[in-house]
């Protein structure tokens, strides 16, 4: 499958229980909104090329980002799909 990002980047919506795990993180892990904001704009432009393929989910990729404990800053896992214009963020885990 082709995907051709559009020039501005992606649409990114999340779901609703990846919402609500990065508010209830946000208290242990005082740069994450930051570290989060810049994996969202980072996969804004790329989610088409990084990741890698879900197993037996057409479409699905998985994105890890080792961050970096020594100076606060997770590791994040964020499972999404790219259709059309939007990349949708369906899964993540923190920590």
């Amino acid at each position: 499958m082709h995907i051709a990002r559009p020039p501005s980047g992606f649409i990114i919506q999340q779901s609703k229980a990846v919402e609500a795990l990065f508010e209830a993180r946000y208290a242990e892990w005082p740069r994450l909104s930051v570290h989060w904001f810049g994996i969202r704009l980072r996969l804004k432009f790329t989610a088409h090329r990084e990741g890698v393929p879900v197993a037996h989910r057409p479409g699905w990729r998985l994105f890890v980002d080792d961050g970096d404990l020594s100076v606060g800053l997770p590791r994040i896992r964020a499972v999404y799909r790219v259709l059309g214009d939007t990349l949708s963020i369906e899964m993540a885990s923190v920590g």
